[in-house]
């Protein structure tokens, strides 16, 4: 491959860099943290793993169960952990484990080897999707996807976020090969169903922003022959927000785990968030930030987003932190402001017209402000922050790449 396509000179260097990812993380958490979510997902799934020997049956119609209707089994794994998982999530995250920890012969170093492997071929081939669009760009976008240290530690072992950040980047190389590539049609609209049903299985809210920056990416490449340039701007513009009224309309008319996404229940589900994230932080002792006293009005979240947004991007600053994944994490956060202010202050008279021009700029920094003021919002400690913002990071250097690089790529 490597003679067809220059970024397959880094194949062999992503994949080791995804593996000592996988291993360092089980490192951090057996001998630093020596607890945590990503045991007692193991346990779990562990326990569904060695039943499969015991009543073959039995445990697979467990598997297919779901959350609610778990106290009906004979056989419940879930009881004996359940103060954990009281959540339907951690359920759908445990039932999709099972396929790696049947991999892995019950070892938890294998099956966390196994979910970097498979973390790494996501990301690969949305990397390799980067990569055709802008061929030259190949060793700056390697950066990105597999040189961050906290994505490469935090996305790489027996986490939801591992998952997560996977499928994404599943929807964008699906997406990609549909809209601009034109091939492996049927395949890629099958990852687009199994990614998507995936996200709204672990974390549903995510799709409030996935849908409308890919709409975006999509209706770029639909619309930009249309002229002039008002028309099309508005054109996309109306069905954007057309999708998004339809996507909250099914969820306000939704019961059960979609309840809590309604419109009346939003205010509550972000305390509860904040509520969790910091008390979980307080037990584990790491750092706990604030954004003040909170307004949930509408009025008031929107004032918060500027704090929020600081706290996603810039935060934690150097005397804040508390252990070394903090301080990791603190030091990535000054480089990535290092470079944000020199495309402010060295680009500033061409930044609007680069956002309104490069179809990928566009979708990929609504996704990165719009999700990482969430994150920034609800988190609450720097611990659960450096997880889920690790897809807003990853979309926003991507664009800052494509900003700096924007000459060659008119070229």
């Amino acid at each position: 491959m490597i003679k067809n396509q220059n970024s397959y000179q880094l194949f062999l260097l992503a994949l080791t860099l995804k593996i000592i990812g996988g291993i360092s993380f089980a490192i951090i958490s057996v001998f630093y943290y020596q607890q945590g979510d990503t045991f007692l997902y193991f346990q779990l799934t562990e326990s569904i793993n060695n039943h499969l020997l015991v009543d073959f049956k039995e445990a697979i119609d467990t598997l297919f169960t779901s959350y609610s209707n778990l106290q009906s089994c004979s056989f419940n794994p879930i009881e004996p952990y359940n103060y954990y998982y009281a959540r339907p999530t951690t359920w759908n995250f445990s039932r999709f484990l099972l396929v790696f920890n049947v991999l892995g012969f019950g070892s938890y170093w294998l099956t966390t080897i196994i979910i970097s492997v498979f973390s790494f071929v996501c990301l690969w081939l949305a990397y390799l999707s980067f990569t055709k669009l802008y061929p030259n760009l190949y060793k700056m976008f390697f950066i990105p996807f597999f040189l961050i240290p906290t994505a490469l530690i935090w996305s790489s072992g027996i986490l939801k976020d591992t998952v997560i950040v996977s499928v994404v980047c599943i929807l964008i190389y699906s997406i990609s090969n549909l809209l601009i590539f034109k091939k492996r049609i049927f395949i890629s609209v099958f990852f687009i169903i199994f990614s998507i049903a995936i996200l709204a299985s672990l974390r549903i809210h995510l799709l409030y922003f996935l849908i409308p920056s890919f709409l975006i990416w999509v209706l770029n490449y639909c619309f930009s022959n249309i002229k002039p340039f008002t028309k099309r701007i508005i054109l996309k513009g109306s069905i954007i927000i057309g999708v998004l009224g339809l996507f909250i309309i099914i969820i306000n008319f939704s019961n059960g785990y979609l309840a809590k996404y309604k419109a009346e229940n939003l205010t509550q589900t972000i305390q509860e968030f904040q509520s969790y994230h910091t008390m979980y932080a307080d037990e584990k002792g790491q750092s706990i930030y604030s954004l003040g006293k909170m307004d949930y009005s509408i009025v008031g979240l929107l004032k918060s987003g500027l704090p929020a947004l600081n706290v996603t991007f810039i935060r934690p600053y150097l005397w804040e932190t508390k252990n070394i994944p903090t301080l990791i994490a603190a030091i990535e956060n000054i480089l990535l402001l290092l470079l944000m202010l020199v495309i402010c202050f060295k680009y500033r008279k061409n930044i609007l017209e680069v956002l309104l021009t490069n179809k990928e700029i566009t979708f990929l920094l609504f996704f990165a402000i719009t999700y990482g003021y969430t994150v920034g919002l609800t988190s609450y400690n720097f611990g659960a922050l450096s997880r889920y913002k690790i897809l807003s990071v990853l979309f926003l250097s991507i664009c800052i790449i494509l900003f700096i690089n924007r000459k060659e790529l008119k070229e």
